[in-house]
């Protein structure tokens, strides 16, 4: 391929709406070009980055006995609705009907079509371990798409998925994978980082990601000073330190007009910010939820998510309030008719706690004597928490970009899809599986940059 006669040209500036360097670059070198808002060409000098890496990645999936097939863009919404994710991944996703009115995803992810192959494909435990991967367009409705090739609306993906018989299989699949990441990462000459993640929409309870640390990631990353904890916000915890429960007189009524902030309510009785309880009341499935937290903490959403089972937060709206017998602006835990979930960082100290009465809040509530509830983990993680890990060293926050994730997500969608095998015993078990995903246009962005 010559220069000369390279479809695609060189620019000297690059277009005013490129919004970081690597995406300015990109353009300007003639990697590839937007099409409309989301949607990128890949040009030759671009389309043979993204083909190197395909073969990189393709030679270490076959180097662990993973086998390539193609699974199709379009996928019936019938499997989508078996798993509950037609309805989960709506706002997220493009749909169409054929002539025929019959509903399919370009899908988002192919776990629901592989179950369906592997239960017509996987008849007996002698059939397994089996590992395969494809390479697949898939499709996203990003609200804001930015950053070049790192939020599109459609994008490349290598997707494999293990089938194991046990739980111990998956494990050992789960290495494999995991070290074939790390390998891949490194000939492509990216300094990936294997951080702890949600499983999000993927179900499951473990999962990693493959960080790239830098400013302009969307990502935050805690990784510990003393030890090699690393995990992304979305799952990150911290150790809370231990506190000593102290006697106070009863919850006592303070006029606090027009105060329905934690920084007004600083300002005005002179007290740092954890000495006041925040309580935000969200929409369940089928409830009203309050969640209870310090004041100097946020709420986690993607923790919520996966405690509420819901697809998004909705936070509730006044009439929500007047059912529980919450005020907006003063709301407290204290008589509150709703689900109450307690963050485990609120200790048993008094605090300050809305009044659930207007320009009113009450001093000296105490857990467990004026209120209680469930005990969770909802809050964020901040710079300087203690690691959850060794108990020493503390968190810095980082920024990152995701090139990689891994999940174990084991019987979630055999369940669900009664995908099962006739095991050793004569019995039918249920395939425990993971997903392993790379984006090709964010791990070749990353490595040319």
């Amino acid at each position: 391929m010559r220069q000369s006669t390279l479809f695609g040209r060189t620019l000297r500036e690059a277009p005013a709406d490129a919004q970081t360097r690597g995406h300015q670059l990109m353009l300007r070198a003639a990697i590839a070009r937007p099409l409309a808002s989301g949607l990128y060409t890949w040009l030759p000098l671009g389309f043979r980055v993204a083909t190197k890496i395909e073969q990189i990645i393709r030679e270490e999936m076959d180097r662990i006995g993973c086998q390539e097939m193609e699974m199709p863009v379009l996928t019936p919404s019938d499997l989508w609705k078996t798993t509950g994710r037609w309805e989960a991944l709506e706002p997220v996703t493009f749909r169409t009907k054929d002539h025929n009115g019959r509903e399919f995803m370009v899908s988002y992810t192919h776990e629901e079509a592989v179950h369906a192959h592997a239960s017509a494909e996987i008849l007996s435990y002698r059939q397994l371990p089996v590992m395969v991967y494809h390479f697949q367009s898939k499709g996203r409705d990003e609200t804001r798409p930015r950053a070049g090739l790192l939020r599109t609306r459609e994008f490349v993906m290598k997707d494999a998925y293990s089938f194991d018989a046990d739980q111990a299989g998956l494990e050992k699949s789960y290495k494999a994978q995991h070290g074939a990441y790390e390998r891949i990462f490194k000939r492509i000459g990216l300094d990936a980082t294997s951080v702890e993640s949600d499983t999000g929409a993927m179900g499951g309870d473990i999962a990693h990601e493959f960080q790239v640390l830098t400013d302009a990631g969307d990502d935050r990353i805690a990784i510990c000073s003393n030890c090699d904890y690393k995990a992304n916000l979305e799952k990150a915890t911290r150790t809370v330190p231990s506190a000593v429960r102290t006697e106070s007189d009863a919850p006592a009524e303070i006029s606090t007009p027009g105060v329905t902030t934690i920084d007004q309510l600083q300002a005005r009785l002179g007290r740092p910010a954890d000495a006041f309880l925040k309580t935000v009341l969200i929409k369940g499935k089928d409830e009203i939820v309050a969640v209870v937290l310090p004041g100097d903490r946020n709420a986690n959403e993607a923790k919520l998510r996966k405690l509420l089972d819901v697809a998004e937060i909705r936070f509730a709206n006044d009439a929500d309030f007047g059912r529980v017998g919450g005020v907006a602006g003063f709301i407290g835990p204290v008589g509150l008719r709703a689900r109450i979930l307690v963050d485990r960082s609120v200790d048993a100290r008094p605090y300050v706690a809305g009044a659930n009465k207007k320009d009113a809040h009450l001093d000296r509530v105490v857990l467990g004597r004026d209120f209680d509830g469930e005990r969770v983990d909802v809050h964020d993680v901040s710079e300087g928490d203690i690691c959850p890990r060794c108990g020493v060293g503390t968190l810095a926050i980082k920024r990152g970009v995701e090139v990689g994730n891994i999940f174990a997500y084991g019987t979630y969608y055999s369940d669900k899809m009664n995908t099962t095998f006739l095991a050793a015993d004569g019995t039918r078990r249920p395939f425990v599986g993971g997903s392993y995903g790379i984006g090709i246009g964010r791990a070749g962005r990353r490595a040319r940059r």
